[in-house]
């Protein structure tokens, strides 16, 4: 397993700065929109936690998933999977709700 500490404030806020800079995102802005004092950022490169409502409030500002700011996967989105602009919205959900199943699912076969 990699040695690496996830799941740390640090990481998490550091992530986060990463994703908003792509995104061309300012923080404060980020917070404003996502409820959050302007001190958050600050705690969490401290150690404070982060309620889990707010990380999700915060990963779907920035257009991304949880585990892409926790660093559990490379891919920012689950719908960022090739081919399928040519799917409705009934079609992607199903493509991302499989994608969901076959990661879990790898969890356990280990």
């Amino acid at each position: 397993m990699n040695t690496k500490k996830l799941y740390t404030s640090h990481n998490l806020a550091i992530s986060i700065k990463n994703r908003a800079k792509t995104q061309n995102v300012m923080i404060k802005q980020l917070l404003d929109e996502c409820g959050m004092g302007s001190n958050a950022m600050s705690a969490l490169y401290h150690g404070k936690a982060i309620a889990f409502d707010k990380l999700a409030y915060i990963a779907d500002y920035l257009n991304c998933s949880v585990d892409y700011l926790l660093e559990r996967t490379d891919t920012p989105t689950y719908g960022s999977v090739e081919g399928m602009d040519g799917l409705n919205a009934d079609g992607k959900e199903l493509v991302i709700e499989y994608i969901k199943m076959l990661s879990n699912n790898d969890k356990y076969r280990k």
